[in-house]
């Protein structure tokens, strides 16, 4: 699955993350544009580490960026062609 099919409308997450650089599972959610469950599957699979501050689920921005690095890439001609095939 390509990134932009997982993350259809990313916005800039800088704006999510505060100045100790963490955010909630929301927020993240928000900024990739998709919802809580694709951020919950990640952290539950042990790719997306998660610190807890009493009961909120915070993410490091560094954290989301190294998972965000992990995952596949897709050139745009090959996911053109993996559409033609389906």
């Amino acid at each position: 699955m390509d990134i932009r099919d997982r993350f259809p409308n990313p916005q800039p997450v800088d704006q999510y993350f505060g100045d100790w650089g963490f955010a909630s599972i929301s927020d993240v959610a928000k900024g990739l544009g998709s919802s809580r469950n694709v951020v919950y599957a990640a952290i539950n699979d042990g790719q997306l580490p998660v610190r807890y501050a009493g009961r909120r689920a915070l993410i490091a921005r560094d954290d989301l960026v190294a998972w965000l690095n992990s995952l596949p890439s897709v050139s745009p001609s090959a996911k053109g062609e993996s559409q033609k095939n389906e």
